[in-house]
C-alpha cells in the first residue's frame, strides 16, 4: 500500500503519518518498506546460493528433511537429502 493512500485511509497528511510512524515504530514507512524489500532479496539470493552449494557438496538437492532411507545421507543427524 502506498503511503499516500494510507494517509488518506488514517484521514492525515502523509507527512504527519511519517512522523507518528516514526515516533512509534522507530523508522518512516519508507524506509520500513525498503528495509523489508531488502531483507526480502537478500533471504531470496541466500536460499539460492544455499541450494547451489548444498548441491556441489553433497551431490543432492537439499529438500526438506525426512527419516534417512538414504545410505549417503549418513552423518547428517538421521536425516536424508533426496538427489
Amino acid at each position: 500500500m502506498a503511503i499516500g493512500d494510507l494517509s488518506v485511509a488514517a484521514g492525515v497528511s502523509s507527512t504527519l503519518l511519517a512522523q507518528r510512524f516514526k515516533e512509534l515504530i522507530g523508522v518512516t514507512p519508507k524506509r520500513l518498506a525498503r528495509t523489508y524489500r531488502f531483507a526480502t532479496t537478500v533471504f531470496a539470493i541466500n536460499q539460492a546460493y544455499f541450494g547451489h552449494e548444498f548441491r556441489t557438496f553433497t551431490g543432492l538437492a537439499p529438500d526438506p528433511a525426512r527419516p534417512n532411507s538414504n545410505p549417503r545421507a549418513s552423518g547428517l543427524g538421521g536425516f536424508a537429502w533426496s538427489g
